[in-house]
């Protein structure tokens, strides 16, 4: 196949793209307002990944009994009962944090899960007022693997966009498989792109060297992850968005590329909310104006209200919050290649 782009709508405006001095200016503001936040960020959610690779590379099972024991010792319930329930890949995304002294990690974790963010952001010519969008300070609060992971992505699609398959593929092998409630559906449709790209030895030798540093320390990890996955259901009730898949039908129809295929990732996967939905920050991936994304923020901040008024269904209203921009910013693109094309 040959080497050019998918005809993806918005990827245009962005086929070429410098880091100019102010976005530099920006990124380092961002690192050193960061570290000192860190002093103030009470979440460790960056824990279970680097327990797993401590304990694998120790000879141990990241599924057995020394994780449990960690679990009981540094979570309540139902999250102690639940235990680790990523699959080991995962690991992999702990790597820079794992030699560093215990009061290093948080810090250089957050600097380094929000930066990806902010550098997603960045590359991508988003509006830097996403940063407001709620699911974002909560999952940095927490210090989930979700806002790496999300940042991952943003830095993924903009390696599709400007033809670096190798890191591309890079982002795809350590994303795809480390949190598939998370990335499943847009590490997939980056894994297709760069496919249809004719790019598969790097994904191709991207994917079997993850695959099998994964595999010599736990070779049966996929059962023994399977297994903890039925016992973080039983401990934790999980909420499922179903209803919200049509939503990213609508969006798909409208040529929203990575807002139907965040939309999508959501409502096919259970969620707890909160930080959950923080994948959609990915459907803003397209050329966003700022009032847009200023409305995604509001509405994220909106969702606040809905278990406050103990609104029911939650998924309507959170919908209303969280899908509303989506739409209503799919429809202004829509609206305008229309009136372009006329």
């Amino acid at each position: 196949m040959s080497g050019e782009r998918p005809a993806i709508p918005g990827m245009k405006q962005l086929a070429s793209m410098t880091i100019r001095r102010d976005q530099v200016v920006v990124a380092l503001i961002a690192v050193v307002a960061l570290s000192a936040a860190s002093f103030f960020v009470q979440g460790r959610d960056y824990q279970p990944p680097l327990w797993a690779l401590q304990i694998e590379l120790s000879g141990g099972s990241a599924y057995g009994p020394e994780m449990a024991e960690r679990f009981r010792e540094n979570y309540a319930e139902p999250f102690a009962s639940g235990g680790f329930a990523y699959p080991l890949p995962v690991m992999w995304l702990a790597l820079p944090i794992v030699a560093l002294p215990d009061v290093a990690v948080g810090p250089v974790w957050l600097v380094l899960s929000v930066g990806s963010v902010l550098v997603g952001l960045l590359l991508l010519r988003m509006p830097l007022s996403l940063v407001f969008f709620l699911p974002l300070p909560l999952g940095a609060y927490l210090q989930q693997v979700t806002v790496l992971l999300t940042g991952l992505l943003l830095i993924g699609i903009w390696a599709w966009r400007t033809q670096r398959w190798w890191l591309l593929s890079g982002v795809v092998a350590l994303t795809i498989g480390a949190k598939p409630q998370t990335t499943l559906v847009m590490a997939g449709a980056l894994a297709l792109l760069a496919l249809r790209a004719g790019a598969w030895r790097p994904l191709l030798v991207c994917h079997l060297v993850v695959a099998a540093l994964t595999f010599a320390l736990e070779p049966a990890w996929v059962a023994e992850w399977l297994q903890a996955v039925e016992r973080y259901r039983t401990a934790i009730g999980l909420n499922w968005a179903v209803e919200w898949v049509p939503v990213a039908v609508v969006l798909l129809a409208l040529r929203q590329f990575w807002g139907g295929l965040a939309v999508l990732q959501i409502g096919l996967f259970p969620t707890l909310f909160g930080y959950t939905l923080l994948p959609l920050l990915v459907g803003y991936a397209a050329p966003v104006s700022q009032r847009g994304a200023l409305l995604a923020v509001a509405g994220a901040w909106l969702s606040i209200l809905v278990p406050v008024l103990g609104m029911r269904p939650a998924w309507l209203f959170l919908g209303i919050c969280y899908l509303g921009p989506l739409l209503l910013a799919g429809a202004r693109s829509s609206q305008e290649r229309d009136t372009a094309s006329g």
